[in-house]
């Protein structure tokens, strides 16, 4: 209420302090007031201000002695019976909604205050709350309308997200239809319809012609209404007629330039209320998220069309690659049968197999045969450059004594070395050792470098072959590797050129009369196979001051200081006896317990050469049957293995009270915080985390023998 005067009365808690003198004394207060002021008696009106006839439709003379029960219903009357006048009379004052009847018969919300005063008389004070009411509900379904864009579609994205739209819409504006559409040209012929609720079916895309449709009309003028009569509107448009439809209201969506990419609206079966602005508000609110919903689906096509045309260049560069290198591969096989006949056949006569030659027929022989190893080692570079390159070169690793391999690599330079007095230098520290490599290849690498360093060093140069092996205890950073440096004092290379080196079929000095000779494949060839052993090639060189090629193999390339062994490690898993699980004598029995190839390799070769019995167990079970079999003296376990894991083997193992005593080392990659406590815990009683050096483990498997 908004005068002082009832205020006061409202919250007055006696009745003696109120009457209706006092409310008379102040009728110029009253009357000016918006609320509507009535008294009374024995539920009689002996007083209505001009405020209160006239909410209720009357002169303030008509509701004079009149009972206060007609200005509301039955049902109301019963309340204020039963309810409110027990309360006021408790209390002295009530206050609450009701339905208030004009004397036209219409409606409208009231909000009533009743005070008891000192005479027994009643103060009514009310006001009509109907558009207040109106604008409380229109908020409530703004609300409603945002919550469900919030939270009805968060998450949801393209068909889910469009179908979920539709259907908040329809409950928020409690309409049969709502509709999606998504304009698919700017004549506005033809649109898409991209969702469509009729209350549960979802409904599949569908292209429609816009012609004689209220759809067209939204489009043309930014806004579709037809309260009512909508078939009469368009009687063309026959799926209207289908859907008993009666009136429309929709807005067209744009996107962030201003465009019309589409509309989104409503269809009833009945007519629309008088007052479509909340109606009109929500709709656009639902539009502008739509229209970002189709700007993130349009980039996303966008993205997987792009995509799709990518992955389709990818496929044919591949397969044009493939077909590249299967023609190369032919084409060098081709090549290299009649040239072995032509060379054997070369050879054969310079030896005299079919009688004596002239020394000009000799020379003759020597120019073929040259030529015909100069040709067949250029067809031999592009038939290993398409292997590698379509993925087929496969390595044959075998322990590889590093000097032989340097040595034999010099021999094949050295002719040319002397013939233009070129010293060759080589450095090998004393022990240099073993590694695992593919012997062939990596020779293959050292001749490209020694025969790119004598073509581009002058006469009377000087070349250096350098190995140098890192071992982890000795590195700063905890890693193990081995370099081979050639280095020499050749013309040099330009930063410029270094980075085109590595590349097939490009030579830095390609004119018609070019120094050098050769295809530009050597040195591709030496990354590939360096890089197929899990190493780096790098280089160093300054204009006519030399160039450094260096070759830098990891770890897993590197086996212990331990005697020449001419047998390849992939051979020794098939062939030897003491790996193939046969009677073995009675020396140290190990087992190893290892699924890795590479790793079964490097250490059964090793700990055969220093003189201990081996046994294999592929897997956790294996393990566990080969050990209650055989009793081995120490037990190598991995952890990662398949069926039983080695924690797993570890513990079973232990169970049996005879195996108690056995010595097991954990041989894992896992070298995580905790990993050691859980190998121990599970039985083991040591623990090496891979990589692992192999005079560590001799080392450890010596400790524990000696202790056992």
């Amino acid at each position: 209420m908004n005068t002082s005067l009832t205020i006061n009365l409202a919250e007055s808690d006696s009745t003696v302090q109120v009457n209706s003198e006092h409310v008379i004394q102040h009728l110029d207060t009253i009357e000016a007031s918006l609320d509507g002021v009535a008294i009374i008696e024995n539920d009689q009106l002996i007083y209505s201000s001009h405020s209160h006839a006239a909410m209720f439709g009357y002169e303030a003379t008509e509701l004079c002695d009149k009972s206060w029960n007609c200005l509301h219903s039955n049902d109301q009357v019963k309340h204020f019976e039963t309810f409110v006048k027990p309360a006021l009379a408790d209390c002295g004052k009530w206050q609450g909604e009701t339905i208030g009847i004009r004397k036209n018969g219409s409606t409208f919300k009231e909000e009533l205050s009743l005070s008891l005063l000192s005479n027994n008389q009643i103060l009514y004070v009310c006001r009509d709350i109907t558009s207040q009411k109106a604008a409380s509900r229109e908020n409530k379904r703004k609300e409603d309308a945002l919550k469900a864009i919030v939270e009805g579609t968060a998450g949801k994205t393209g068909a889910d997200f469009y179908r979920a739209c539709t259907r908040y819409l329809a409950e928020i504006f409690e309409v049969r239809y709502t509709f999606l559409t998504k304009l698919l040209d700017q004549s506005f012929s033809k649109s898409q319809m991209i969702s469509l609720w009729t209350g549960g079916e979802i409904i599949e895309p569908y292209e429609m012609d816009l012609a004689g449709t209220p759809c067209l009309a939204t489009y043309q003028n930014s806004w579709g209404i037809f309260p009512s009569d909508l078939q009469n509107h368009f009687p063309t448009a026959t799926a209207l007629a289908s859907l008993q439809g009666e009136s429309y209201i929709s807005v067209v969506i744009r996107d962030f330039a201003g465009k019309i990419i589409g509309n989104l609206g409503v269809i009833d079966t009945k007519p629309l209320p008088t007052d479509t602005a909340t109606l009109q508000f929500i709709l656009q609110l639902f539009a502008n998220r739509v229209a970002t919903e189709i700007k993130r689906q349009d980039d996303e096509d966008k993205i997987h069309e792009n995509n799709r045309d990518l992955e389709l260049v990818n496929q044919e560069l591949l397969h044009a690659t493939r077909r590249k290198n299967e023609f190369l591969a032919t084409m060098s096989h081709e090549l290299r049968t009649p040239l072995n006949a032509i060379l054997g056949m070369s050879e054969a006569l310079e030896d005299e197999v079919f009688g004596s030659l002239s020394e000009c027929q000799l020379k003759s022989l020597r120019t073929i045969r040259r030529s015909g190893r100069h040709l067949l080692s250029l067809i031999n570079d592009i038939l290993d450059v398409s292997k590698i390159e379509a993925g087929k070169l496969e390595l044959e690793i075998a322990t590889t004594v590093v000097q032989d391999l340097c040595s034999s690599s010099l021999m094949f330079v050295k002719q040319q070395a002397f013939d233009k007095q070129i010293k060759l230098d080589v450095h090998l520290p004393p022990a240099i050792g073993n590694i695992a490599v593919d012997e062939r290849r990596m020779r293959q690498v050292l001749i490209n470098l020694l025969s790119n360093a004598v073509k581009f060093t002058p006469t009377g140069g000087r070349i250096m072959l350098s190995v140098i092996r890192q071992e982890k205890e000795d590195s700063e950073d905890g890693s193990s590797w081995i370099e081979f440096k050639v280095t020499d004092t050749g013309i040099g290379i330009s930063a410029v050129d270094q980075s085109k080196l590595f590349q097939p079929f490009v030579q830095l000095d390609s004119s018609l009369n070019r120094q050098y000779v050769g295809t530009g494949l050597g040195l591709t060839l030496v990354k590939q196979i360096v890089e197929l052993h899990g190493g780096t090639v790098q280089l160093q060189s300054e204009i006519q001051r030399g160039s450094c090629f260096t070759v830098t193999l990891p770890h897993t390339c590197l086996l212990g200081d331990q005697d020449t062994c001419s047998f390849s490690i992939f051979d020794s898993l098939t062939s030897h006896p003491q790996i193939n699980n046969h009677k073995i004598p009675e020396t140290s029995l190990i087992l190893l317990a290892e699924d890795n190839e590479a790793n079964i390799s490097t250490f059964s070769s090793y700990l055969t050469a220093k003189g201990y019995s081996m046994i294999l167990a592929k897997n956790g079970q294996e393990a566990i049957n080969l050990t209650h079999q055989e009793q081995p003296h120490l037990i190598l376990m991995d952890i990662q293995m398949p069926h039983i894991d080695g924690i797993q083997a570890i513990t079973t193992i232990r169970q049996n009270s005879l195996l108690a005593n056995v010595p097991i080392i954990a041989l894992t990659a896992l070298a995580m915080t905790g990993d050691r406590e859980r190998c121990l815990a599970a039985g083991a009683n040591d623990y090496l985390a891979k990589p692992v050096q192999l005079k560590q483990l001799h080392q450890k498997i010596q400790e524990w023998l000696n202790l056992n």
